[in-house]
């Protein structure tokens, strides 16, 4: 099968995102997270903590 490709009209708005920045943590951000997953103990606690914090 033969593909086409369709350039949009002048009259079509195409929306260009922004790259997404690297995310940066602290070294304190870091240690707390390492403190909290450590006491970690219960099946799902780590997942339901990384999803707290946007880790995941």
């Amino acid at each position: 099968m033969d593909t086409v490709m369709i350039a949009p009209s002048r009259n079509e708005e195409v929306e260009v995102l922004a790259k997404a920045k690297r995310r940066r943590f602290t070294l304190e951000y870091k240690r707390r997270i390492l403190r909290k997953a450590n006491r970690c103990r219960q099946p799902g606690e780590l997942s339901a903590l990384l999803r707290c914090e946007g880790l995941r």
